[in-house]
């Protein structure tokens, strides 16, 4: 019986393969998987909230949001070949809305799920006539919902390859990261409120000094002022010179490094290319800890790592992480 269950819910379920691109024994980061786990799991939390809202107008006033755990995709299937799983929602079972559907909820949940997969997975976003499809089905809003997750999740993991697919033998479609005007077009971002103006601001200051100046302690130390340029607070880069979380090992760089900080309608993102390393937060604290989380990642997959265990790319990493850090303490803190 159970073997007939799961059999069931394979039939429908889409194949998830997460491939790294660095590692010879495609090992997949424990964090990477999850982030891209839960945001599959919230962009079809959110897909199948759109649809009912859609199909069941006068049903919604009762609801006034569906909760997560309603619609949550199972791993049905699992094998170890980088990553691969899949997953499948459970469209036998019976869950609390089947009332508010009219007793349609089983074949609804199976409907919405085949229907998830093509406007969500299997869609070709890049080409014009798909997003058209997609623009005139859902809202900004609803689209921001159900495809944001997996845009953040895709951009943030730049060295991973995230491939789904309708069957084990089925055609494969690569989740790529679409360039910024796509994203924008598909989820623009909000209007945003005009704020309060701060009563202090932050500037950029190009000056003229003694060549044999490395900082500037007086006024006698300028010979003369270029230029001032107002940076906001959120576009301020970010200068660490020491990586810390709570509970993790601190990492003292030999200097301090310049994190380029791009705002978006999703928060901000903190870019460090000689690392490759990109990630997102919806405040600057959260970047920031976006930022120490990934760079104490790298450090632990990369610079501890043997040598015979690493391609040439991924050993060219570690030499640029080993040239950064000055030294490791154990322990950290915010």
């Amino acid at each position: 019986m159970e073997s007939e269950y799961l059999d069931k819910l394979r039939e429908m379920a889409f194949f998830l393969r997460i491939v790294p691109k660095a590692r010879q024994d495609h090992a997949v980061a424990v964090d990477v998987l999850i982030k891209m786990l839960s945001s599959l799991q919230e962009s079809y939390a959110r897909y199948a909230e759109v649809i009912f809202r859609h199909d069941f107008t006068s049903q919604t006033k009762e609801v006034k949001k569906m909760e997560n755990d309603q619609f949550p995709l199972l791993i049905v299937d699992l094998k170890y070949e980088s990553f691969g799983a899949a997953l499948a929602p459970d469209y036998i079972t019976a869950s609390k809305y089947d009332v508010l559907m009219r007793g349609e909820g089983l074949s609804w949940k199976k409907e919405t799920f085949q229907n998830f997969k093509e406007d969500v997975l299997y869609s070709d976003l890049a080409s014009t006539t798909s997003r058209n499809r997609i623009k005139s089905k859902f809202t900004e809003d609803e689209r921001r919902a159900i495809y944001s997750p997996i845009f953040r999740s895709i951009h943030s993991s730049p060295n991973y390859s995230v491939i789904v697919k309708p069957s084990s033998n089925g055609i494969e479609h690569l989740l790529r990261d679409l360039p910024v005007t796509i994203i924008s077009e598909i989820t623009p971002s909000r209007e945003k409120v005009k704020s309060e103006e701060p009563k202090t601001k932050f500037m950029r200051a190009y000056f003229e000094v003694d060549e044999s100046s490395d900082q500037i302690f007086s006024k006698k130390s300028i010979r003369k002022v270029i230029a001032f340029t107002n940076v906001p607070m959120d576009e301020l880069p970010y200068f660490p010179e020491r990586i810390s979380l709570p509970g993790e090992m601190t990492i003292i760089l030999n200097e301090k490094i310049e994190v380029t900080v791009q705002v978006d309608e999703e928060g901000l993102q903190f870019i460090y290319e000689p690392l490759e390393i990109a990630v997102w937060g919806e405040t600057r604290e959260d970047a920031e800890e976006a930022f120490n989380f990934t760079f104490i990642s790298l450090y632990e997959s990369y610079a501890l790592e043997e040598d015979v265990n690493l391609t040439e790319g991924a050993k060219q990493l570690k030499d640029m992480l080993m040239s950064l850090v000055h030294r490791v303490e154990e322990g950290g803190t915010r």
